[in-house]
């Protein structure tokens, strides 16, 4: 069992609205390969609750968007600042509710920057991805290295599996405690894949 991270997920539960994708920004899927974007997000950015949902109105810390898209709210994004991780972006979005007017709370993409290459290949089963061969799927009994990561990194992605957000225990802990909502904590052992 990874001893200092664990696999951190938003989640959709009770009220919380739900999205689709990122309006104006075609390119969502660099938000998985840690690169800045600072030159390319765009100002324009924004997200719709989805009508496919209309009782789903509630607006939380974190959000999923289609994509697993890192949706934080403005407390959790200070949050994270304050945390001392510098391999962070944020950039504002608009989020609207479901008649198109946008709403008054604020909300970030979180573009990590941190990709780790730390799988135990020889630990891990896997599947590579037949259309992204840098990618893996089908995992079962995932094994990290931890000595191959970074400890200031709060926030990181495991390189093969990019999709997963991965963060410090401990942080993950304390987030918790100050009452940060809709993100569930699972053992990293138990990421599948993308």
């Amino acid at each position: 069992m990874a001893k200092d991270y664990v696999w951190l997920k938003p989640v959709s539960k009770e009220n919380a609205a739900r999205f689709k994708a990122i309006k104006n920004f075609d390119e969502d899927y660099l938000l998985a390969d840690c690169v800045s974007l600072v030159d390319e997000f765009p100002e324009n950015a924004e997200i719709r609750m989805n009508d496919d949902f209309p009782d789903n109105i509630g607006l939380y810390d974190t959000h999923f968007v289609i994509g697993d898209i890192f949706i934080a709210s403005e407390r959790l994004m200070k949050y994270i600042k304050n945390g001392d991780e510098k391999n962070v972006e944020f950039f504002p979005i608009k989020v609207l509710n479901h008649k198109g007017r946008e709403v008054k709370e604020k909300y970030f993409v979180v573009n990590i920057l941190n990709l780790v290459d730390c799988i135990v290949k020889e630990k891990t089963t896997y599947k590579t991805n037949s259309l992204n061969e840098d990618m893996y799927i089908e995992v079962k009994n995932l094994h990290i290295d931890e000595t191959k990561i970074d400890k200031k990194f709060i926030l990181f992605r495991i390189k093969h599996l990019n999709y997963n957000i991965v963060v410090q225990r401990k942080f993950a802990q304390d987030m918790l405690a100050q009452g940060f909502k809709y993100f569930e904590l699972f053992e990293v052992e138990q990421i599948e894949g993308n």
